[in-house]
């Protein structure tokens, strides 16, 4: 996914009495063999969770190479699998997903993964074309 693409929103939305703000951030994605990293900027006024569960790479040249992914991070010299990451408004965080599959970024491919914003969750994507 070497194209980095952005993704961003700033909006808001009605939520009962409330209106809820909805996330406001930065993201590119960049990989290697077996590994997507996103670099993301949280410019929102609340804390942003980044789930593993739900992660995937999409290939939309071919759908049976579509990819799942699992959060990683490394502890005491080994990689260990993270359900979630936070980050903090105002806060850069870089989240590494795995895959044991190979990944052809020569493909239009798809980088979906599920945050959640002041109680609501979201998708978020990247794409490499």
């Amino acid at each position: 996914m070497r194209g980095k693409k952005v993704y961003s929103a700033y909006a808001a939305v009605k939520s009962g009495k409330a209106t809820r703000q909805k996330p406001s951030y930065v993201a590119a994605v960049i990989s290697q063999d077996g590994l997507v990293g996103l670099g993301l900027y949280n410019a929102g006024r609340s804390t942003i969770r980044v789930y593993s569960e739900g992660a995937k790479v999409l290939n939309l040249d071919y759908p049976s190479k579509n990819r799942s992914l699992m959060m990683v991070k490394e502890k005491n010299n080994t990689i260990v699998k993270v359900n979630y990451m936070d980050v903090k408004p105002k806060q850069t965080v870089g989240i590494v997903y795995y895959t044991p599959y190979s990944i052809n970024f020569k493909n239009r491919l798809k980088f979906v993964y599920k945050i959640r914003y002041e109680g609501a969750y979201y998708t978020g994507y990247q794409t490499n074309y």
